[in-house]
């Protein structure tokens, strides 16, 4: 009975890919799950807590640190 099915199994696995037959319709194997894993939507993106030590802050250094979180993909702060 394992036989069978294993046969019928190759045999379908076969006929349904074809020598020379493209194995993927995305352009260097990348797939969906793959690209959206590498750039994952907005509402995905993580959170993180940012907060200023004993005032130390000025306009310059929020400009920057806001720039540098929207770059490495940070969707927001609390």
């Amino acid at each position: 009975m394992k036989t069978v099915v294993l046969l019928s199994l190759l045999a379908t696995l076969v006929t349904a890919a074809p020598d020379g037959a493209p194995k993927s319709s995305q352009p260097d194997g990348v797939t969906p799950l793959i690209q959206q894993f590498q750039e994952p939507p907005r509402a995905a993106r993580p959170y993180v807590w940012w907060h200023w030590m004993d005032g130390e802050v000025s306009l310059d250094g929020i400009r920057k640190d806001l720039e540098w979180m929207d770059a490495v993909g940070i969707a927001g702060f609390h």
